[in-house]
């Protein structure tokens, strides 16, 4: 259970991190994205995140064979 807290507290630091560093770059750069373009950009991440609903799906499945092992 601590190591599973560890890796929490790790994603939590690493998401800050990138966060942080998406401030950065969108300061660093004018967004001028049409309307268009945003609805491209939902797109793309609906779909992203449907693979990694998938991915952790076949994860959990492949968790629960290694456990029945």
């Amino acid at each position: 259970m601590k190591k599973q807290n560890v890796n929490l507290e790790d994603a939590a630091i690493l998401r800050q991190k990138a966060e942080d560093q998406l401030v950065k770059q969108q300061t660093n750069r004018a967004l001028s994205y049409t309307e268009t373009d945003m609805l491209k950009l939902i797109h793309e991440l609906e779909v992203h995140q449907i693979e990694l609903e998938m991915q952790n799906e076949e994860l959990t499945i492949a968790e629960e064979k290694y456990i029945e092992l």
